[in-house]
């Protein structure tokens, strides 16, 4: 069985680490990040199959965002969903892209099994 906390997440092309869990992207730029299913010793997988999800949450200043549309006021800063799609590669491997609403630090957040 997958052990979330051994399983690791690394970049693949277009953003960088940025503390703390957070990313550092750029808008519109696609983001690849490859998450590798382990065991509870550290082992990797060999096959997919696992439920992997993930989301991106920025958290931006308000006047950051000129659509009001996509302002969602939330005490002075608002919160903009970007799309994520997770991708299994069938060999213990997940593929995440997306492409951020906006600029800056966000939070990335993968789950495997739930947890």
């Amino acid at each position: 069985a997958a052990h979330p906390p051994s399983c690791t997440l690394g970049w693949l092309d277009g953003g960088a680490p940025a503390g703390r869990g957070g990313v550092l992207v750029q808008a519109g730029a696609v983001c690849l990040l490859e998450l590798r299913a382990c065991d509870r010793f550290g082992n990797a997988h060999a096959r997919g199959g696992l439920d992997v999800e993930a989301s991106l949450l920025p958290l931006v200043p308000a006047d950051a965002v000129s659509d009001p549309a996509q302002r969602g006021q939330l005490g002075g800063r608002i919160s903009l969903r970007s799309e994520v799609h997770v991708v299994d590669l069938g060999d213990g491997r997940y593929r995440i892209s997306f492409a951020p609403c906006a600029s800056g630090a966000h939070a990335l957040n993968a789950t495997v099994g739930g947890e």
